[in-house]
């Protein structure tokens, strides 16, 4: 499971992020929540900036 995406901040920035994951040995449900919460942890460092 990957991901790739346009993040838009609220001061009108913005960034790009992608997430690669690789034989996780984890359920499909499982490696979407580690990729949203990375995610998560990005926006929130790059909006707090």
């Amino acid at each position: 499971t990957n991901d790739i995406g346009i993040v838009f901040l609220p001061d009108g920035s913005h960034y790009t992020i992608a997430v690669f994951v690789k034989d996780s040995g984890e359920t499909p449900e499982a490696t979407a929540k580690m990729i949203a919460d990375i995610s998560q942890a990005v926006y929130e460092c790059a909006s707090a900036q």
